[in-house]
Formats: structure tokens, C-alpha cells, sequence
């Protein structure tokens, strides 16, 4: 809700032929990882949030998420993060001829192109200090004509800047387009989108209604008992 033009420019650049990478970044609460599982619902996507913890914790749970996207249950965790991106690139490759999602081939409009979604990257490149090196090199020799469209989010805008979005910046060759979220904001559009989300919930739920507050109204208080959800 309220997040139309970023869904579209989202569409926009995954339409795009070849390897690319799309940044969503913003503060925390902004709504960064909700906005990319919107747009991935109905696409085919390997969606891995990075932890606190280390690198080799982080590929293994990165292994798993890979494993479990193509139904390879037989196959070890992989033991380094290129070898794992070879992974994905080969079996794009491949996929139409292995036959994996034939109730999809039919109708995929893209070649069947799998978004790879690295949630919170910062948290990653802090904890793996070659990442970033090691993810360029592998762009460049394992990626580049891959059918893999790549979104990057991280709530830390200097590491986006210096990283992926200024001019010269290890992966900005990259870079399909960028968006930078603010706090979501209740303006008249997103209160009719509210309205008609609403409509189409439980019917028995019929006491709804939006009111407006201004800033420093108290709503509720610590310790209250209240029947109303907010």
C-alpha cells in the first residue's frame, strides 16, 4: 500500500535484458524488505536476509535458501559465495531444459529470470570484509550474462553511496536503478488504498474506520486496557 511507483520502477528494471542490480535502501521501518516481497510474490526469487552473524553462518544460510529454491536436497551447503552464485547461474541456464516450474514456463515473461534479493547487504560486507571484492569479481566473470536481476537493500546510505550508487563505486557499472524510501506517510492515496484493502477483509469486521491524528495526540496509554487495535 502507498507504494506504486516503486513497485513499477521495480518492474521496470527487471524487465531489462542481462544482469543487473536494483537498490532499495531507506531507515529502518521504512518498509524495504515488505516493498521487495510484494514485487517478488508472483516472480520467481531467492530471498536471503543477512544476519550478526559471520560469513561462513551467513553463506550457509544462504546455501539453504539456494537448496531449497531449486528442490536440491541432496547437494552439500556451498563452501564459497562465488561458487554459490554459479549455482544459480547455471541452473537459470538450465532450468528450461531440467523443466523445474513447467506451470510457469508458459507463461514467464522474462526468460525465466530469478531475482536474487540480498536483505540488509551492509550487515554482510561488515562481517565478511572481502565480500564486496569477491561479489565484484564474480559479477564480472560468472554474472554478467546470467538471467539473475539482483535487488540489494541496506538501511546504511553511506554504504550504498560509496559501495553501488556514486559514480565510480565498486558496483555501480551495475546498477539498473535505486530506490531510497522514506518513513511511510498516510497522504490521501494511501488512505483510499487502505480503504479498499479493508473492504476486501473479513466481513464480520465492519467497525473500521481511519482517523487522523496530529502530532503529540495521545492515543493510548502505557497501562491502559483498550478493545481497539491499531
Amino acid at each position: 500500500i502507498g507504494r506504486k511507483k516503486e513497485l513499477a520502477e521495480l518492474e521496470r528494471a527487471y524487465q531489462m535484458k542481462g544482469f543487473h542490480i536494483f537498490v532499495v535502501g531507506g531507515p529502518e521501518g521504512s518498509g524495504k524488505t515488505t516493498l521487495v516481497e510484494e514485487f517478488c510474490k508472483d516472480k520467481e526469487s531467492i530471498f536471503f536476509t543477512a544476519s550478526h552473524d559471520n560469513g561462513r553462518a551467513n553463506l550457509m544460510r544462504f546455501s539453504i535458501e539456494i537448496l531449497a529454491h531449486y528442490k536440491d536436497f541432496e547437494h552439500e551447503p556451498f563452501n564459497f559465495w562465488d561458487t554459490a552464485f554459479k549455482y544459480i547461474r547455471d541452473m537459470q541456464d538450465s532450468i528450461s531444459e531440467w523443466n523445474f516450474y513447467p506451470e510457469k514456463l508458459s507463461t514467464e515473461k522474462n526468460d525465466n529470470k530469478v531475482i536474487v534479493v540480498l536483505d540488509e547487504l551492509a550487515e554482510l560486507a561488515k562481517r565478511d570484509s572481502v565480500f564486496i571484492d569477491m561479489f565484484r569479481k564474480c559479477i564480472d566473470f560468472t554474472l554478467m550474462e546470467s538471467k539473475i536481476f539482483m535487488i540489494i537493500t541496506s538501511c546504511d546510505a553511506k554504504f550504498l553511496q560509496r559501495t553501488i550508487l556514486d559514480e565510480g563505486s565498486i558496483l555501480h557499472y551495475r546498477l539498473a536503478g535505486s530506490i531510497m524510501l522514506d518513513k511511510f506517510v498516510l497522504n490521501d492515496d494511501t488512505v483510499a488504498q487502505l480503504k479498499e484493502q479493508a473492504a476486501k477483509n473479513d466481513k464480520h469486521i465492519d467497525t473500521r474506520k481511519i482517523i487522523k491524528y496530529s502530532a503529540d495526540d495521545i492515543i493510548i496509554r502505557e497501562g491502559e486496557i483498550n478493545p481497539e487495535m491499531y
